[in-house]
């Protein structure tokens, strides 16, 4: 993707770029990981790559603070995107209970074992990083697919703001990044108004 110039020193708006890798590459590298046995290490990684993505689409020195690197952009952090893959997918799952999806969740919820790398156990530990309802309460009340897609999306939105804000007053090189209040998907002014253009790109950085 840098190679062909996606890059702030090419001239590329930042978030064209961002754009780019979310649409393209992003799915690829996460294809079926709400289902896979991943390791912190895998997430790790992910997560390194992604800043290094973000850092050189926007012309940032590696020192930059992950929190302004993703707030500038509007990017979620990879472990974020993982967890509203598999909230969704859970979502998706409890709809119909005659399927075979969800007699298994029913089965594993009752026989996971806490502090083991399932499916159930990732789960129980996103919906409780959330403030999220637990999983026994959501097979018996139901929400939409569409209502718990937006209350997944919302409950996101506040956790990485307040962490960011965290983060922002612990740091002062970032004392003065206005974190909004739904920072994903909400890239910073100085990027929205910069044009594919090297020279514009330049003098935002």
């Amino acid at each position: 993707m840098l190679g062909p110039g996606l890059s702030a020193r090419k001239g590329t708006s930042p978030i064209v770029s961002a754009r780019l890798w979310q649409t393209y590459a992003l799915p690829r590298s996460l294809f079926g990981i709400e289902v896979l046995n991943y390791t912190k290490t895998d997430i790790t990684k992910l997560e390194r790559l992604q800043l290094q993505i973000c850092r050189q689409i926007q012309g940032l020195p590696k020192r930059v603070a992950s929190a302004a690197n993703y707030c500038l952009l509007g990017i979620e952090p990879i472990q974020s995107t993982v967890d509203r893959l598999l909230l969704t997918f859970f979502g998706g799952i409890i709809q119909d209970n005659t399927s075979i999806e969800y007699r298994i969740i029913e089965r594993q919820l009752v026989m996971s074992k806490q502090n083991a790398n399932t499916f159930i156990s990732r789960l129980e530990t996103a919906l409780s990083k959330y403030k999220l309802p637990k999983a026994q309460e959501l097979l018996l009340v139901k929400p939409t697919r569409e209502k718990w897609k937006t209350t997944v999306k919302c409950a996101i939105q506040d956790y990485w703001a307040e962490k960011w804000e965290m983060e922002k007053s612990e740091k002062s090189t970032m004392k003065y990044i206005n974190i909004k209040a739904r920072p994903i998907g909400n890239p910073h002014q100085i990027w929205k108004f910069t044009s594919n253009n090297t020279l514009e790109v330049k003098k935002q950085k």
